[in-house]
């Protein structure tokens, strides 16, 4: 499988993450975006794990950053399960999306 986005799905998943970011301000205080997209774009490969996460009905938001690595840390944050989750054929992809993923 590949795990690339094009420049095109980069752009897109960097404006949804970016429009939730200063949706939920309360998620992160203390935090600015513009250092969130930096690390992402230097790392544009860690994109991949966030936009699966969004094809899967999730919510992935920024919700602190490691003291010690300066990783930012990404959860999911949908206020449901996505309906997709309901199946226990998913159940894998339910379990590593509700985790936290950092971005270094």
């Amino acid at each position: 499988m590949k795990k690339e986005l094009s420049p095109k799905q980069r752009g897109e998943l960097l404006a949804t993450l970016q429009a939730r970011f200063e949706k939920n301000l309360t998620h992160h205080p203390g935090l600015a975006w513009a250092k969130v997209q930096a690390r992402l774009e230097a790392k544009p490969e860690k994109l991949w794990s966030l936009a699966e996460m969004e094809r899967t009905d999730g919510e992935p938001d920024v919700v602190g950053q490691d003291k010690k690595s300066g990783e930012f840390i990404f959860m999911d944050c949908a206020p449901e399960s996505p309906a997709a989750s309901s199946s226990a054929a998913t159940a894998r992809s339910r379990i590593m999306r509700r985790g936290v993923f950092g971005v270094w």
